[in-house]
């Protein structure tokens, strides 16, 4: 009689070190994708702790080399070369998070599997919760993606790759454009470590500001640190940054099924915000209840009707005028159903 398989993750799942030629688990030369010329890290951690004792930028690479069709070729053609080792082998860190598929047996176990298999496969069910929790970090939509991280792991930049495998020369091109922008990112990262108190507000206002807008997750215990940087608001930029944890905390509701909104409201309410700000929020409160498709629309009426009266001439007021204008005809549509 055929066992009866217990499924530890319903997706696909990595096993770190099966495919690596190297007896350190973590660091691989060689996979499906032939042998690498340079180096490969298979851990976060460690490329944060190498990239800070080496000074360079971490090259983070997603994955899915057995079921993505570009994966392996984007490696082969580029990644795994002497040409790209030469040219930039010691400018980064490289670390490649391979979502691949061919190793998601390897979670699943019998029911009468021995203690050792169940707790390997334990073992890789966690790793790859760990991967998970990183791409939705950086905002991973497609593969393979790659992101320039600062030492730190916040995002400098993402360069395009697509479902074709770039030249070797537009994607070298691309990657050496990044350089200046790495050392601007150095001395945001400078100005972090060594302001504190309010002052280091203005540095963390200047990283969020130049990072790319779907990749500011990772700056998330930063903006929360700004509450207890500055907690009487000498500053005035607390209601900048409650506006910040708004979105973030209205994503984890989204996430938890809950109410993507009460963020916004509660961070009017803690009385930080100027006009434009609370115009933003209660704009926001609105949209976040329209996207997550709630029929409740007198509710996303009296958000967007107090973020109209907020600046009735303002450069925003047709705009919001016009989402009022919607949301009304939403709501007689309903009606009549």
């Amino acid at each position: 009689m055929k066992k009866k398989m217990v499924r530890i993750f319903a997706v696909s799942v990595i096993a770190l070190g099966t495919l690596f030629v190297s007896c350190d688990k973590d660091t691989k030369k060689e996979d499906a994708a032939g042998k690498s010329a340079v180096t490969w890290t298979t851990s976060f951690e460690k490329a944060k702790k190498q990239a800070t004792a080496k000074n360079r930028e971490i090259f983070i690479l997603f994955s899915g080399d057995d079921w993505v069709d570009s994966c392996i070729p984007f490696k082969q053609k580029i990644l795994y070369t002497k040409e790209f080792a030469q040219q930039f082998g010691k400018k980064f860190v490289f670390l490649n998070i391979d979502f691949s598929q061919k190793e998601y047996a390897l979670a699943d176990v019998a029911e009468d599997a021995s203690k050792k298999e169940k707790k390997a496969a334990e073992k890789i069910a966690a790793e790859y919760a760990d991967k998970t929790v990183l791409a939705m970090t950086y905002n991973v939509r497609s593969y393979p993606a790659v992101y320039i991280l600062t030492p730190e792991g916040y995002v400098i930049s993402q360069l395009p790759v697509g479902e074709t495998v770039p030249e070797y020369t537009d994607f070298a091109d691309s990657l050496a454009s990044v350089e200046e922008t790495c050392v601007e990112f150095r001395k945001y990262s400078a100005d972090l470590n060594k302001t504190s108190g309010v002052e280091k507000i203005a540095a963390i206002k200047a990283l969020y500001e130049n990072t790319l807008a779907d990749c500011v997750t990772p700056l998330r215990p930063l903006v929360e640190e700004v509450a207890v940087l500055d907690p009487e608001n000498k500053s005035g930029e607390r209601g900048l940054f409650d506006l910040y944890q708004a979105n973030f905390l209205s994503y984890d509701e989204a996430v938890s099924g809950g109410d993507v909104a009460e963020p916004f409201v509660n961070a009017v309410n803690l009385g930080n915000m100027n006009v434009e700000q609370q115009q933003n929020a209660w704009f926001t409160a609105a949209f976040m209840l329209a996207y997550s498709n709630s029929t409740d629309f007198d509710r996303m009426l009296e958000y967007l009707n107090n973020s109209y009266d907020l600046d009735p001439t303002g450069e925003h007021a047709d705009t919001i005028l016009n989402a009022i204008a919607v949301t009304k005809n939403m709501k007689e549509k309903m009606g009549a159903q």
